[in-house]
C-alpha cells in the first residue's frame, strides 16, 4: 500500500473512531462527570497552604458536563461556588487520544499497551488543566486567595491558562503528542513509507556522497 494510501485509510478509521466515542456523550456525559468529580476530590480535596476544593456531580436537574466545585479559604472563612465543564476539560482530550491510538496501522498487541500507557498519561493532562485552573482561582488577589504570586507568576498562570485550558487546539494538540509518544516506534516509518529515515550526516537516500577534491 503506497503511503498517501496509508494516509487516507488512517484518517478514514480516526474519523470513525472519533465518532464512535464522541457521538455517545449524551449517554455518558453524567457518569463520566460523577467519575471527573470522584477524582477531582481525590487529588484536589486540598489544595494549596489552606485551599480546600470540593467537586460536585450534576443533580438530575443540572446539564450532565457540569461539574460544580466550592473552593474555600479555610483560614480566611471564604468559599466560592465555580462549575467546570468535564466534556471540554476532560473527555474530549481522552477520546482524541483513544481514537488516534486505535486508528494507529500498528499490530493489536501494540495498540492496547499503547491505549494503556495513552490514557494514563492523558488523565495526567487533565489533571494539570484542573489544577491550573484551580491556581488561577485561588490566585485572583481576593477574599479567597491562598496564593499571593508575583506580577510575572500571575503572568505566567494566565498564558498557561490560555495555552492549556481555554485555547480549543489544545484538546487536539497534547494529545497528538502523547500519541505519538506511546505509539510509535523507530521501524514503523521504514514500514510505512517503504524507505529508511535518514540517518545524520546523511542526504536522504542514505548514501554519502562523494568528497570534493
Amino acid at each position: 500500500m503506497s503511503p498517501l494510501r496509508r494516509l487516507f485509510v488512517f484518517l478514514a478509521c480516526l474519523l470513525l473512531w472519533l465518532a464512535a466515542l464522541l457521538v455517545p456523550w449524551p449517554g455518558v456525559a453524567r457518569a463520566y462527570s460523577h467519575l471527573f468529580c470522584v477524582g477531582g476530590n481525590l487529588l484536589f480535596g486540598s489544595f494549596g497552604p489552606g485551599g480546600e476544593v470540593r467537586f460536585k456531580p450534576p443533580t438530575a436537574i443540572e446539564p450532565a458536563q457540569r461539574c460544580g466545585i466550592t473552593l474555600i479559604n479555610r483560614p480566611a472563612g471564604k468559599g466560592a461556588d465555580e462549575t467546570i465543564d468535564t466534556r471540554f476539560r476532560g473527555y474530549a482530550p481522552t477520546a482524541v487520544l483513544a481514537a488516534l491510538v486505535l486508528a494507529t496501522p500498528i499490530p493489536w498487541r501494540r495498540r492496547v499497551r499503547a491505549l494503556f500507557w495513552g490514557l494514563l498519561l492523558v488523565q495526567g493532562f487533565v489533571a494539570v488543566r484542573v489544577a491550573l485552573t484551580l491556581i488561577g482561582l485561588f490566585s485572583n488577589n481576593d477574599d479567597l486567595a491562598i496564593f499571593h504570586l508575583s506580577l510575572f507568576w500571575k503572568g505566567a498562570v494566565n498564558l498557561s491558562l490560555a495555552a492549556l485550558v481555554a485555547a480549543p487546539p489544545s484538546v487536539f494538540v497534547v494529545p497528538m503528542l502523547l500519541w505519538v509518544l506511546v505509539a510509535f516506534r523507530r521501524g514503523d516509518w521504514e514500514a510505512w513509507t517503504g524507505r529508511k529515515p535518514p540517518r545524520p550526516g546523511l542526504p536522504e537516500g542514505g548514501q554519502r556522497r562523494p568528497r570534493q577534491e
